[in-house]
């Protein structure tokens, strides 16, 4: 009860965010990538995951973080 997310900020809008990362391990096959939507300045949504596919570029990670963020906003 002590705890609580707070919108205060002015306009109310919601913003989100999303990033992936290159693998860096050569253990690793799949990159992580994840979004947070926040309105007005409080976290309504956030993930944080495995990709399901294996790029080939960090373009090809960033637009599918940017698909998995789309599908969540719709």
């Amino acid at each position: 009860m002590d705890y609580a997310i707070e919108y205060s900020g002015f306009p109310i809008v919601i913003e989100g965010y999303n990033d992936a990362n290159w693998i860096f391990d050569s253990d690793e096959t799949k990159s992580t990538s994840g979004y947070v939507f926040t309105l007005g300045g409080g976290v309504v949504t956030w993930r944080s995951t495995r990709q399901t596919i294996i790029a080939r570029s960090t373009m090809e990670y960033e637009f599918a973080a940017l698909e998995m963020a789309g599908s969540e906003v719709e």
